[in-house]
């Protein structure tokens, strides 16, 4: 009996396997999975940009660590440098403090 309940359920899981392979899966957001950006600091000027894909500020003393690829970069940006990150974060961004994971790698003008 306990053979054949094995053989049974073995049957149905090989029966079902291609079925739910076919099954497309579409993530809601295309995150980064090759780099990020850790960001904790003091800003200004607050702006989305590109149709809301990315966020600028003015940086007053921002410090930040980013990983891209297999290069790490890490400083301290201030005098009101031009920052651009990607919009998808985890963390806090309020008035004038940020501390967060950015998805992407940071770009400073």
């Amino acid at each position: 009996m306990r053979v054949s309940l094995i053989a049974a359920i073995g049957i149905t899981l090989f029966a079902i396997m291609p079925l739910s392979m076919s099954i497309p899966v579409t993530p809601s957001k295309e995150s980064s999975a090759i780099g990020a950006t850790f960001v904790v600091g003091i800003f200004l000027h607050l702006r989305n940009t590109d149709w809301g894909k990315k966020i600028t500020f003015r940086a007053v003393w921002v410090h930040y660590r980013s990983h891209w690829m297999t290069s790490w970069t890490r400083g301290v940006l201030h005098g009101l440098q031009l920052v651009t990150l990607e919009r998808h974060f985890f963390g806090v961004l309020r008035n004038h403090v940020c501390i967060a994971k950015f998805d992407g790698p940071i770009q400073i003008s």
